[in-house]
C-alpha cells in the first residue's frame, strides 16, 4: 500500500482514484488482512476475472479503485480504533449479527454500510459503547 502513504490531501487521493489505484494497493491490504484474494475481491465486489485481468494490466478502474479505497481507509480507520493491526484485521474479517452475519468488510460493500461501519469504529475509539 505505497501509492496512498505519501498522499497528504484528498485531491491527491480523488487523483489517484480517478487514474486508478495500482494492483500493489490491494495486494498489501490482502496481506494486512491475512485473507485470501479471492474474499477481498468479492468484499470489493471484483469478480476473480476481472481480478486476474488488473493484476496483469497494473491496476483497477476508477470504479473499482472506489470501492477498494473504501476498504483500505476502513483497515486504516480500524486500525486506529482497536491501536493494534491484529485487532483490526480480527474485527474485520469476523461476522458479526449486527452486519446480518456478514464481516464488517463485506457490510462495507455499499456507502450506507461503510458509513455506519466509520460510526462503530469511531464509538469504539471514543468509549462511546463503553
Amino acid at each position: 500500500m505505497n501509492a496512498l502513504a505519501n498522499l497528504k490531501q484528498p485531491f491527491e487521493v480523488i487523483e489517484l482514484i480517478h487514474a486508478g489505484l495500482p494492483f500493489g494497493e490491494f495486494e498489501g491490504l490482502r496481506q494486512k488482512l491475512a485473507i485470501s484474494a479471492e474474499s477481498l475481491a468479492e468484499a470489493a465486489r471484483i469478480n476473480t476475472r476481472t481480478l486476474h485481468r488488473r493484476k496483469k494490466e497494473g491496476s483497477f478502474t476508477p470504479e473499482e479503485s472506489d470501492r477498494l479505497y473504501r476498504l483500505l481507509d476502513l483497515y486504516e480507520r480500524s486500525v486506529d480504533a482497536f491501536e493494534s493491526d491484529i485487532g483490526a484485521r480480527d474485527w474485520l474479517t469476523r461476522p458479526g449479527r449486527m452486519f446480518g452475519g456478514r464481516t464488517p468488510l463485506q457490510y462495507a460493500d455499499t456507502e450506507v454500510g461503510y458509513q455506519e461501519l466509520l460510526l462503530i469504529l469511531k464509538g469504539i475509539k471514543y468509549d462511546s459503547f463503553g
